[in-house]
């Protein structure tokens, strides 16, 4: 009531003089613009920042295990199907992802991110980037059995499916900032090679970039590259650069507590600990009864 007061009082009243009148409809348009401005910027932001966290959740884990605390493909072997009756957990990947130097035919060196999937784990990766994206990638085929100007609508699971051992998936803007189209070749050199001493060769590997994609997240964009695991660039298996881990894909992402919560019984170091100990324990887990035996051996029916 007293703001109203207010305004009757100076808007309305015909004892206020014009000019008062007028400086207090001035201030009040400004007022109502400025409010109006703010809701529409902040509303526009808001939009922009889910489509932001919505594409970052389907493209990054949501969990992320090191391959270093578990050496074995037995040990990760067992981790996978663990996390898996989780209720939450929708997809286990074991991943390989190394920091390289690429060579590319116009003599650029950059860095870029080498990161590498099984077939149907990157299959997979592509399908949730094609779902966030909401549209499929053009590619074209060159001398080397790739047609120039043959352009046509392919989806990224379609060209992993065809993908072969000598050709990765590129991001647009690493592409785009080293003027690397599909079809081209280039050289992949893992960074220890640079301390190599004089008169040593160094370890390369060439592949062809077989499509350019667009994840509309600038880190991935910028950096990585995707290639078959196990098929492609298997001479860096060995490389010190070279890291290895599980990637835990979630249903729900935000939901991750109690999953988090039993990850850390993994880490338990204890020789009863079968995730980091193959075989069997070094004595009994569980003894039962006496009862429990003489039933079994004089079981009646």
């Amino acid at each position: 009531m007293f703001i109203w007061q207010i305004f009757k009082r100076f808007l309305f009243s015909k004892r206020s003089g014009s000019l008062t009148r007028t400086i207090s409809r001035i201030c009040l348009v400004g007022i109502a613009i400025g409010v109006m401005s703010f809701i529409i910027v902040n509303s526009v932001m808001n939009g922009f920042n889910n489509s932001i966290k919505t594409r970052f959740l389907a493209l990054s884990p949501h969990i992320v295990i090191n391959h270093k605390e578990f050496n074995s493909d037995d040990q990760r072997s067992k981790i996978s199907q663990s996390l898996l009756k989780n209720n939450n957990v929708r997809r286990v990947d074991s991943v390989e992802k190394q920091d390289v130097i690429m060579k590319t035919t116009d003599g650029f060196y950059p860095g870029a991110i080498a990161s590498g999937y099984d077939r149907e784990g990157l299959k997979d990766l592509f399908a949730r980037m094609d779902d966030a994206n909401k549209k499929t990638i053009n590619f074209h085929q060159g001398d080397n059995g790739y047609r120039i100007g043959d352009y046509r609508k392919k989806s990224l699971t379609e060209i992993v499916e065809s993908l072969k051992e000598n050709e990765i998936i590129m991001g647009s803007d690493l592409a785009r900032q080293n003027r690397i189209v599909e079809g081209d070749e280039l050289t992949i050199i893992p960074p220890e090679t640079m301390i190599l001493a004089a008169g040593e060769v160094p370890v390369f590997k060439k592949v062809i970039v077989r499509a350019i994609f667009t994840a509309n997240v600038a880190d991935i964009d910028a950096f990585y590259f995707y290639y078959i695991k196990d098929d492609q660039l298997t001479r860096y298996n060995n490389s010190p650069s070279m890291n290895r881990f599980l990637e835990v894909n979630l249903k729900e992402p935000h939901d991750y507590q109690g999953l988090m919560a039993g990850l850390k019984d993994l880490k338990i170091k204890s020789p009863y600990n079968t995730y980091q100990n193959t075989g069997l324990p070094p004595s009994l887990i569980a003894m039962p009864d006496v009862s429990s035996i003489d039933a079994v051996l004089n079981y009646k029916k």
